[in-house]
């Protein structure tokens, strides 16, 4: 083994390293929560902040929460049947008339978790869902609102900066221009004795924004905030559901970003242009379903139990768009610190009604429980189901992994005093942005430039990917005029190429396309037009890649086959690999039966099979918004008994070898060592070195842990049959099954 193939061999395993280091930074976002609480203005001893920490997942994962102006922090673990509950200290608030501050709460976790602040004085207070700053931006409007004794009412913005050198402009209804400069995790308090809804806040760097008041106007009355989703993760479908044990009804507020903004609200039309909002009030038990052109953020606001506006129950609940519903969520019932009322904790769960019977709480599936109390929408195509819950951590989630909800928890007693918040909101990632590098500094309020591509791209979703077939489906809209047809366009690569595009038709009831006939591993641009009587309106334009084929056959047996697949890297996060198997030349789906694999895994030994049988195996990628991808499909045949008896022998040398895998990766390392040194003493071998390097033209790359191929394949001197090629290197494959997978 030459000089050369010793470096070669490191470069390896030092690829491998930063491969998968690379793969934890470009995450570590997605498992942090950046955020400040807001004091509610209750002088009170029992004024206890909290930040709870949940998770879907029955792994154990461990969480950090720091909060480095003040040297607070906490390492728990959390699991799905163990939530976290951290108590803070009083001085972490952001307090009024304080202006910068260093209070900023840091949360991180080795997994996915979801994270809600609260804060819980004895008579005050309102908790919210934490935004995942993979997910934070550099455009939002603030929530409040006021409806008493102006003069003395506080609303408020809090913001938190993710890095140094952070821009912010604030700019009120009323024309008032703030701007200022936040370094990493410092925050910022924004007050007004006036209403700040629809104060816009623009950043150079991606911010998180908490915003809210009192409105009631008291300061010793309920207060009422939530943490913002920013302008890119606003949506366009809405469900409003009132509360129960609410009598009076409820108020909502709806904010638009863009010009000509048109709202549909149980069939009543409202346009609202940038920076406008419309308020709307429903007395009783009424759904209100709402709709809207362009994207627009929606709040619900809980208010008193008796018909004066000025007792005070309010709470503001930020109402989840559908495209942010989730299939699986485990959420906190915050436990208020009130002796002298009793206070009463409720759930709604909104779902499309033909899903109600498959939805679980805790476990239990809830048609075979009592105290549910059920709505439904005026059209009857969602349904709202309502009970009372205790204090504590619960779950919902569904048997249907395709099934889609979302979850309202909120508190409340006949006093002044509630809360509410969001739990079931699962944001997408949207690859298309540089949360590093954007900026929202130069839109102001009224002259906003919409990002078209992300917003079309809320209209198209895309349902699978094959590797020769994409399945895409659209929302409904609002268009002026019946739209008569669909037009699906489609060209090969990262733009759309209108010269080469194939084109698809479509009556105007339909509301997806399958496109087949495509090539494996290949990127297409796809863009989707409604086709009225007047006019042509484009939906959307989205850029997909169809998946390889690429299935490796580790081993075979009489009875077990064990396979190993390319990792896949999806737009969306992954929540797990489902592979699928019958036997044989095609896919039964009839008789097929299935496996579930660890996102982290990329292999599985398939057991209880026939001898000498040919079996067909898919494998499918399947995302936390259970977008199914196809990632390739394999025919092979099991061993018979014979050759099975003779295979189980040589694995046995096999795995004897493999023991001693790590001692012989030392080896290797520390003979690397000692011809370096060599090396460096001798230029004659450099010269040497230097030649056969010209002679190779290979660039090393990270190959599969623990499979055969050796990680540094020549794809243009590849010999199948696993002889030497040009370069001097053999290639190490199966005979029979040639597929490498790097």
């Amino acid at each position: 083994m030459d000089l050369n193939h010793h470096f070669m061999i490191l470069s390896v395993f030092l690829s491998i390293i930063i491969t998968q280091s690379l793969s934890q930074l470009s995450r570590q976002t997605e498992y942090q929560f950046v955020f400040g609480i807001p004091d509610s203005g209750w002088d009170d001893v029992n004024h206890t902040p909290h930040v709870f920490i949940t998770t879907s997942l029955t792994l154990p994962i461990e969480t950090t929460l720091s909060i480095p102006g003040i040297g607070f922090k906490s390492v728990n673990v959390v699991t799905k049947s163990t939530a976290v509950d951290v108590p803070l200290p009083e001085n972490i608030l952001m307090m009024a008339g304080d202006g910068k501050q260093n209070k900023t709460i840091i949360v991180t976790a080795s997994n996915t978790v979801s994270v809600y602040g609260f804060d819980s004085p004895r008579g005050n207070g309102d908790g919210f869902i934490a935004v995942p700053s993979a997910q934070l931006g550099t455009q939002y409007y603030a929530v409040s609102a006021s409806y008493r004794y102006q003069n003395t009412h506080t609303s408020f913005i809090c913001i938190s900066s993710l890095n140094d050198d952070t821009s912010v402009f604030i700019k009120t209804k009323s024309g008032q221009e703030h701007n200022l400069n936040l370094n990493k995790y410092e925050s910022y308090r924004f007050d007004s004795v006036t209403d700040v809804s629809a104060t816009f806040i623009g950043s150079s760097k991606p911010v998180a924004v908490i915003s809210g008041g009192n409105p009631a106007g008291s300061t010793k009355i309920e207060s009422m905030f939530e943490q913002l989703p920013p302008v890119h993760n606003w949506g366009k479908h809405f469900l409003l559901t009132p509360f129960l044990s609410i009598q009076t009804g409820y108020l909502y507020r709806v904010f638009a970003a863009e010009n000509s903004t048109r709202l549909n609200i149980n069939s009543n039309s409202v346009t609202l242009d940038a920076g406008e909002y419309y308020e709307g009030g429903i007395s009783g038990d009424i759904v209100i379903l709402l709709s809207s052109n362009l994207p627009v953020m929606v709040i619900e606001i809980m208010r008193d139990r008796d018909s004066n506006l000025g007792r005070g129950d309010y709470a503001a609940l930020l109402i989840s768009p559908v495209k942010h519903y989730t299939n699986n969520v485990t959420f906190p019932v915050f436990r208020y610190i009130n002796t002298y009322y009793t206070i009463n904790y409720y759930i709604n769960v909104v779902i499309d009604c033909y899903m109600v019977n498959g939805l679980l709480y805790d476990d239990i599936y809830i048609e075979s429980m009592t105290g549910w109390d059920h709505l439904t929408s005026e059209d009857g195509s969602m349904c709202v189901v309502r009970r009372t819950v205790t204090t504590g951590s619960h779950s919902v989630s569904h048997s249907d992994v395709s099934a889609r909800f979302t979850v309202s928890v909120y508190g409340i007693c006949n006093c002044a005093l509630a809360y509410a918040f969001p739990a079931g909101i699962t944001y997408r990632t949207d690859t298309s942005r540089d949360i590093s590098t954007e900026s929202g500094l130069t839109t102001s309020p009224t002259t906003m430039t919409t990002q078209t591509s992300r917003y079309e791209e809320e209209m198209i979703r895309l349902i699978q990917v094959g590797t020769s077939d994409i399945y895409l489906q659209w929302e409904d809209f609002m268009l002026e005029g019946d739209i008569s047809s669909f037009r699906v366009f489609y060209s090969v690569g990262d733009t759309f190429d209108s010269t080469n595009a194939e084109a698809i038709f479509l009556d105007g009831d339909e509301n997806g396309v399958t496109i087949t006939g495509l090539d494996s591993a290949t990127t297409y641009t796809i863009r989707v037009e409604a086709v009225t009587d007047d006019d042509r309106y484009r939906l959307g334009e989205i850029r997909v890649t169809t998946q390889p084929d690429i299935i490796k056959v580790l081993d075979t047996k009489a009875t077990e086959l064990e396979i190993e697949w390319n990792s896949y890297q999806p737009d969306e996060p992954l929540n797990h690999y489902r592979v699928i198997y019958s036997s044989g030349a095609f896919l039964d789906i009839d008789t097929a039966e299935s496996l579930i694999v660890n996102r982290l895994d990329k292999r599985v030994v398939i057991t209880g099979l026939a001898p000498n049988t040919e079996y067909t195996v898919t494998v499918e990628a399947v995302t936390e918004e259970q977008i199914i991808i196809e990632v390739g499909e394999i025919q092979v045949m099991t061993d018979s008994a014979t050759i099975s008896n003779m295979t189980n022998s040589r694995n046995v040398a096999l795995i004897g070898g493999a023991a001693g895998g790590g001692a012989l990766v030392i080896i290797i390392i520390i003979i690397v060592i000692v011809l370096v040194c060599r090396r460096n003493g001798s230029s004659r071998n450099q010269d040497k070195r230097s030649t056969k390097q010209s002679q190779l033209g290979v660039t090393p790359k990270p190959g599969v842990a623990g499979s055969l191929n050796s990680g540094y394949e020549d794809h243009n001197s590849f010999d199948p049959n696993g002889h030497m090629d040009e370069a001097g290197y053999m290639e190490i494959v199966s005979h029979e099954y040639q597929t490498t997978i790097t």
